[in-house]
């Protein structure tokens, strides 16, 4: 390999780490705004609360109570929380969804309490709709990526990916 091709493989290498890193930072500071049917299901959930306090009974992700008046007050939500709601969502489905095919209702159960303090059914899809858009901006990305001489797309994730044959 001459020098010339060396400098080259090597500025293209320091392109991708660049576009990764610039990806990975931007993607931290991105900020969601809490949409307004989430808003109505924390209202709905402290209105409850005022009445029959039932979170925080045996769980361990804490009442919701923080994360409730945040939304309420309409105050973006930063990737790593976005993260969070996302596996409250997905920790606590199953024991929702028990509650409410019982026909527990948000007034005597503190699952269902704790399920739209966080934002209820809206928060999850909100929650998973960002995240899975996130997700695919990164896919795209590394898609799009071409090769130096074949002009391919590459994938990052293939071990057999062999820039020089």
């Amino acid at each position: 390999m001459a020098k010339s091709e060396i400098r080259a493989f090597i500025r293209e290498e320091i392109v991708l780490i660049f576009e990764n890193f610039e990806f990975n930072d931007s993607q931290k500071l991105k900020k969601f705004n809490p949409t307004d049917n989430m808003k109505k299901n924390v209202l709905t959930a402290l209105e409850a609360i005022k009445k029959n306090d039932l979170t925080n009974k045996g769980g361990n992700e804490g009442s919701g109570k923080l994360k409730a008046i945040s939304i309420k007050n309409e105050e973006p939500i930063n990737f790593s929380m976005l993260k969070r709601m996302k596996a409250f969502f997905d920790n606590n489905q199953i024991k929702y969804n028990t509650d409410k095919s019982s026909g527990k209702t948000i007034n005597d159960s503190g699952i269902i309490q704790t399920w739209n303090l966080w934002g209820g059914d809206a928060g999850k899809k909100f929650a998973n709709d960002n995240i899975k858009s996130l997700n695919k901006s990164n896919l795209d990305r590394k898609k799009n990526r071409k090769l130096i001489d074949t002009g391919k797309t590459k994938s990052l994730m293939n071990p057999f990916n062999y820039r020089n044959k």
